[in-house]
């Protein structure tokens, strides 16, 4: 299926929305650390026409701008959920190609440690099912969590967030069909009406 169908729900007072996505849903707010984060958005990842997994990205305030929103520093969390069972190696080569991509010019040799140390998480096989969720805290650094449970040591550092928030958000986006998608609730002159099509955006359309 080439694109997916949203469920827009309207939530009072603040009428901030809340996404369904594949049967997946991505609340307007959530709790983490203590932090209140708000949704950003949501939408479906991919791969040679086959839906791999969706994706809901949030953040403090909650920004709509794709640079300021891999720049501010503050609490931000992904929450992925895994469509179809995936052997996890493919998943490994999948992010390294894309985490690659992201990387600046110069990358540091830390970096390139950190970069190794989180793809190491990754084993065995990824059911379908399966809840990947990344979490940064300033000051602490990027949380992996699968299924509710620490996968591994905290990757430190912001070097390495702003490399991993590039693949979803940066120029060179592995996703940019998923960006689109993250960021479309993130258009304010396009008025909301009811849904007509399988397309997701015309929800946003005249």
């Amino acid at each position: 299926m080439k694109w997916i169908a949203f469920i827009i729900c309207l939530i009072i007072p603040s009428a901030a929305l809340a996404l369904t996505v594949e049967g997946n849903s991505y609340e307007d707010s959530v709790t983490i650390k203590g932090h209140e984060l708000k949704l950003i958005g949501a939408g479906l990842r991919e791969i040679y026409g086959f839906n791999v997994y969706t994706l809901g990205a949030y953040s403090e305030t909650g920004g709509c701008e794709d640079q300021e929103i891999i720049d501010k520093e503050e609490v931000k969390y992904l929450r992925l959920n895994i469509l179809r069972n995936i052997d996890s190696e493919k998943v490994v080569r999948r992010i390294n190609e894309a985490f690659n991509d992201s990387l600046p010019p110069n990358v540091s040799p830390n970096l390139l440690k950190h970069r190794d140390q989180s793809f190491s998480y990754f084993k065995g096989r990824c059911l379908k099912g399966t809840v990947f969720e990344f979490i940064y805290i300033p000051g602490t650094g990027t949380i992996f969590k699968q299924n509710g449970k620490i996968m591994g040591p905290t990757i430190p550092g912001k070097e390495y967030h702003t490399a991993f928030w590039n693949v979803y958000f940066g120029k060179k986006t592995c996703c940019s069909e998923l960006k689109d998608q993250l960021l479309v609730k993130c258009r304010p002159e396009q008025p909301l009406r009811p849904m007509e099509s399988d397309d997701p955006y015309s929800v946003y359309r005249n």
